[in-house]
């Protein structure tokens, strides 16, 4: 379940103990660094619906993830949470500007007229700021009160009404001090770390939506030899499919006919090298055909391919809290409830000493001691690091994953095939006798640029391209045909290169084993 609204580890915390008192509720985990649920329950003592309603109680939106795309809700939410940073950061210029002058009233002499002038202006400024900008700390506020519990919004709230009713009441009687400068400046600063946060989160929960986009959401069925383009949801096990040249299969499934087909499997494997594929051999979803056109019989569709597995294995581990998150959620109620009461002693006690100094004690009681840093940091670095983590291919499967690495002393690797960059590089150019190796791998690339072949990409960026091919033809596991400037080419295996001229010399060959090597000939060999 995707949570929109949750904004920190005590929001967190809610949630988890609002769902736990629920009777048929067997398991919750709420990752704030996703804004991700898990729920397990007994569906003979309670229904979904009710548990959603629980959250929407604590001032949570939930979303199934059969629901509303992710993307569409993130948008949203970034969107809405932009607006509020811009109102409050525009009015925290604004009354910065006019609160200088008061700073020196005193001793630069200024007209008490003009002095009420810029704190009635302030305050005039600040309303937006405190009412528009500073409503989201309010609902998650009374949320919590409502649930009788203790979010990060209480005392933030608590702190930006007293000094703002405080401030109106001062700028309108002419008497005390005045905080719309705080108050403006403590709602933007909140707001912009809740916003960096939020984008840290989206980012991180981007990762298992971006798997599972990989499979295409078409394919084309076969039936009484007629292909038909069909929705892939629409794919039944059984069903025959045809992968062309290029194209990425739609479910799981095994070659059904003799082709020489090369499947590129390195979104699940990290092999960049393609994969041969005959009569029998199994193909995924999500994988690309390099090769010749497939025919495939449908093994597995929808969440029961390889990929869906994946992303399930994401989304349970997004959804689940590392022990760390929770430690978090723990320190943030243990230090919120003992905020609260702090701050109604120091009030207690100057109210008694110094009326006048109950106020402004209390506001530096619950400003300074606002727990934004342990409220924010944790699910700010865990999503973070999980979309770093994401970009560099390396997918977290367990929630615990960050705290165990550091601790790792030691990394054994299965397979040292999958240890690669996913990409292939051209590492060297031999041209054979007097060729001109720059040209030559400029004709490369102009005949490459014609391919989805991953040894195609290797030669596009190289940056060599500089002519245009013509009348390019593709060969299935033997290589392209081409003209560039005017020379008929050929470049791909040796002997498809080499096939006009007869040619075998080959001053690689010894090192066939260390390397890859495409052959680029024409007519002359």
């Amino acid at each position: 379940v995707l949570l929109e609204g949750l904004r920190c580890s005590a929001c967190s915390w809610l949630a988890d103990k609002a769902l736990h008192l629920q009777s048929g509720v067997l398991d919750v985990s709420v990752n704030p660094a996703t804004a991700r649920a898990r729920l397990v329950w007994e569906p003979s003592k309670v229904r979904l619906g009710d548990l959603l309603r629980v959250l929407e109680h604590v001032g949570l939106r939930p979303h199934p993830r059969a629901g509303e795309p992710a993307e569409q809700i993130a948008l949203l939410e970034r969107r809405n949470a932009l607006k509020r940073l811009a109102v409050a950061g525009f009015g925290m210029m604004q009354v910065m500007m006019f609160a200088l002058p008061l700073y020196v009233a005193e001793t630069s002499g200024m007209e008490p007229g003009m002095r009420e002038f810029f704190r009635l202006v302030s305050m005039l400024v600040s309303i937006p700021v405190a009412f528009y900008a500073g409503w989201p700390f309010y609902q998650g506020a009374w949320h919590a009160l409502r649930a009788r519990s203790v979010s990060m919004d209480v005392p933030v709230t608590l702190g930006i009404v007293i000094a703002f009713v405080a401030s109106v009441w001062n700028a309108l009687t002419g008497r005390g001090e005045v905080y719309f400068d705080s108050v403006t400046m403590f709602v933007f600063f909140l707001s912009l770390g809740r916003y960096v946060e939020m984008v840290a989160r989206h980012r991180a929960g981007s990762v298992a939506d971006a798997l599972a986009r990989l499979a295409p959401v078409t394919a084309r069925r076969v039936r009484d030899d007629q292909v038909e383009d069909v929705q892939a949801s629409e794919l039944q096990p059984g069903d025959e499919m045809l992968v062309r040249t290029g194209e990425v299969f739609a479910a799981d499934g095994v070659v059904t006919e003799d082709a020489e087909g090369r499947v590129d499997e390195s979104m699940l494997t990290g092999e960049s090298t393609a994969i041969p594929k005959h009569r029998g051999s199994p193909v995924h979803a999500g994988t690309q055909n390099l090769g010749a056109p497939l025919r495939v019989r449908v093994a597995a569709v929808a969440g029961n391919t390889v990929l869906a597995g994946i992303v399930a294995l994401l989304e349970r581990a997004q959804a689940e809290r590392p022990r760390l998150a929770k430690a978090a959620d723990r320190a943030a109620a243990w230090f919120l409830s003992r905020i609260l009461a702090g701050s109604a002693l120091v009030f207690s006690v100057w109210w008694f000493v110094d009326p006048s100094q109950a106020v402004p004690a209390t506001l530096a009681v619950l400003v300074v001691t606002c727990p934004c840093a342990l409220s924010l940091a944790t699910p700010a670095v865990l999503a973070a690091a999980t979309a770093d983590l994401a970009r560099r291919g390396v997918l977290v499967a367990r929630s615990d994953a960050f705290e165990s690495l550091a601790k790792a002393t030691h990394v054994l690797w299965d397979k040292t095939g999958t240890l690669t960059h996913g990409l292939v590089r051209v590492e060297e150019v031999r041209p054979l006798r007097d060729q001109d190796a720059e040209r030559s791998l400029a004709l490369a690339a102009a005949l490459e640029r014609m391919s989805e072949h991953p040894i195609a990409r290797a030669f596009l960026a190289s940056g060599a391209v500089t002519s245009t091919a013509a009348d390019v033809t593709v060969t299935a596991g033997a290589g392209l045909e081409g003209r560039v400037d005017g020379r008929r080419l050929r470049i791909g295996t040796r002997d498809f290169a080499q096939s006009w001229s007869g040619d075998a010399e080959d001053t690689a060959a010894t090192e066939a084993a260390a390397a890859s090597w495409v052959y680029l000939g024409d007519e002359s060999g």
